[in-house]
């Protein structure tokens, strides 16, 4: 047990992650479920950190990136990395409201922090048709231009009352240099790939 709570301390340093959930038990149920309804991306709150991009058209490249997403990130992928027996995909939730962006509000010139105290009431504007089981949304906080940082909140929730269950924090960075703004797609991709290696791991700790 202290080999494994080595190597999740230093894989977090590296990452860049924290957790905030509302108990043991909550995410017990995260772990425990056999399936997970996976409802996107949400860039609601999003900041693009970046003074040379504060007059493009940000909005668009939102779903550039998260179509990058949706064709390397698949049902099977997260199967995989979630350890589940079925993923299914509802998008539309964060899509519908990923289309209300304005891309005047996107663009910001310092690092952009969302307090993890919000995350409920972002998790209560989804529409979601769905009655019951666990959900799943990767909540996007910022690219930061400045330290080439990708980060957000991975957030599982409560299908019949919205209650979230287990948000961790990530900010990744890799080697890319992320001068093409169209480039952000791949940082989420690999910082969604790091998450997977640390929830793994965060899971092992209910197991053993």
């Amino acid at each position: 047990m202290k080999r494994l709570g080595l190597s999740i301390f230093i894989l977090i340093s590296s990452v860049g992650i924290s957790y905030c959930q509302s108990g043991s038990t909550s995410e017990q149920t995260v772990f425990d479920a056999k399936e997970i309804v996976f409802y996107g991306y949400d860039f609601t709150h999003f900041r693009l950190s970046d003074v040379k991009r504060m007059d493009q058209d940000i909005k668009k490249f939102v779903f550039i990136w998260t179509e990058f997403c949706q064709e390397h990130i698949t049902e099977k992928t997260l199967r995989s990395w979630l350890e589940k027996d079925e993923v299914t995909f509802n998008l539309y939730p964060t899509l519908t409201l990923n289309k209300t962006l304005n891309s005047e509000n996107l663009g910001w010139v310092t690092p952009y922090t969302i307090s993890k105290d919000s995350i409920q009431s972002y998790i209560d504007e989804y529409q979601i048709t769905e009655k019951q089981g666990v959900g799943f949304v990767v909540i996007v906080e910022c690219f930061d231009n400045a330290s080439k940082r990708a980060s957000g909140y991975f957030t599982f929730f409560d299908i019949a009352t919205k209650q979230f269950l287990m948000a961790d924090y990530v900010s990744s960075r890799d080697k890319n240099s992320y001068n093409r703004v169209i480039d952000w797609g791949i940082a989420l991709e690999l910082a969604f790939k790091k998450y997977s290696t640390v929830y793994k791991d965060k899971k092992k700790l209910y197991t053993e």
